[in-house]
């Protein structure tokens, strides 16, 4: 999935469905099953991608002051806006936005947020950049094991323990879960999840 917690990278969310790899600009995923059984998300990134992911965040944690909360509404907002306006998300000189853009994405992308919202519960600042920690870190790892080159595994981010690990959350949301977990079989990254993993790779 993405479980459903980036960027110039080369995002999939199908097998013919690709963003311009010279790393101009991505599109947030849509929810895409990675089995009949499952609501997970899938996500692929290119390895230059996930280059400028780091060197963002190497460049954001040396010269940028930890964001206030009129920082993240301001950039929240500058994202529904061009989210509802439907274009595709370009890649932005402030790598704080681009953090969140990579969370947003991770978590299922702004409708899902918007979903959420829509049910009396925003997701946090804490949340989409915690959920944006989790896809780079899996997206490493999948890297790793594929050792650079083009692998099938895909990378499943646990969106709800993610959002459940860094902010309050209603009951409904927990039954969510529940329910969701319950739709992906006994698969391994079921296992992952029921564990507390924030991604699985696999």
């Amino acid at each position: 999935m993405i479980k459903s917690l980036a960027t110039s990278p080369l995002l999939e969310t199908g097998k013919n469905k690709a963003v311009d790899p010279v790393g101009t600009r991505f599109e947030t995923p849509k929810v895409i099953p990675r089995s009949p059984s499952s609501n997970n998300e899938t996500v692929s990134i290119s390895y230059s991608g996930y280059e400028k992911l780091q060197a963002d965040a190497s460049a954001e944690a040396k010269t940028v002051a930890p964001p206030s909360t009129d920082r993240f509404e301001n950039t929240m907002n500058k994202l529904r806006e061009h989210h509802a306006s439907g274009g595709v998300t370009q890649i932005s000189a402030d790598p704080y936005e681009n953090s969140l853009s990579i969370g947003i994405m991770a978590l299922g992308g702004m409708k899902q947020l918007e979903k959420w919202e829509a049910q009396g519960m925003s997701v946090s600042e804490e949340s989409i950049l915690a959920a944006g920690d989790a896809f780079n870190a899996g997206f490493k790892q999948r890297l790793d094991e594929s050792g650079g080159t083009y692998s099938k595994k895909g990378l499943a981010i646990n969106r709800h323990e993610i959002i459940k690990t860094n902010q309050d959350v209603p009951d409904w949301f927990l039954e969510e879960q529940q329910n969701l977990l319950s739709q992906m079989g006994q698969s391994a990254t079921r296992t992952a999840f029921e564990r507390g993993a924030l991604y699985h790779v696999g």
